[in-house]
């Protein structure tokens, strides 16, 4: 048998370990992954993800709060068949990480909600790449569990700088200019009811 879909969501015992050796196991199988709210997992396993599980098309990340912009640049330089993204409550993800996402020529969804570190000028950024985006910079919800963690707790919208971005508007404009066909007008918004019933949730 095949295993096509995962999700270990809530899982505090899920290690970096444990998930690169999921990863080669499932080699060239997985199309969706879910392990949000698996708080130990960091930016460590995701080379081995984007090497063995190249044909994702859905992955959510949402709640796992150590992740960093190495995240999204592992996996966007090779499984470049994703069409859903969430990095929900990813707090140290910065607008350094949006320029990856926009190499997904199949995303259809990005959801960036509770991203203290993602601006408003990276969201109008990466909307032009991307049908969907779901964005917001406001505290997580209490179930998130954030207000028990000192250095989320205390964090300020801003606190982490992008290491990489287009700053000046000169530049964001030539990389829109750049991008051909605009392809992204042609894509079909097809996630929207899937995904707003979870928001409703969530907020």
């Amino acid at each position: 048998n095949t295993l096509n879909h995962l999700t270990i969501q809530e899982c505090p015992y899920i290690t970096d370990t444990g998930v690169g050796k999921l990863c080669a196991r499932l080699k060239d199988k997985l199309k969706s992954l879910d392990i949000s709210h698996c708080k130990e997992i960091t930016d460590k396993p995701m080379k081995s993800l984007a090497y063995n599980c190249r044909y994702l098309k859905k992955i959510n990340l949402a709640g796992c709060w150590k992740l960093t912009d190495e995240t999204p640049t592992c996996l966007a330089a090779v499984c470049n068949r994703i069409e859903i993204f969430d990095i929900s409550g990813c707090y140290q993800m910065t607008d350094g990480s949006l320029r990856h996402f926009k190499k997904l020529k199949d995303l259809e969804l990005l959801v960036l909600k509770f991203c203290r570190n993602i601006t408003h000028k990276g969201y109008h950024y990466i909307k032009t790449f991307v049908p969907e985006v779901y964005y917001n910079h406001d505290d997580a919800p209490t179930w998130f569990g954030y207000d028990k963690i000192p250095y989320l707790a205390n964090m300020e919208v801003g606190d982490i700088k992008p290491k990489d971005f287009l700053d000046s508007d000169e530049q964001k404009k030539k990389a829109i200019k750049g991008l051909s066909g605009n392809s992204n007008k042609k894509r079909k918004k097809k996630y929207s009811s899937e995904w707003q019933f979870y928001f409703i949730n969530i907020l």
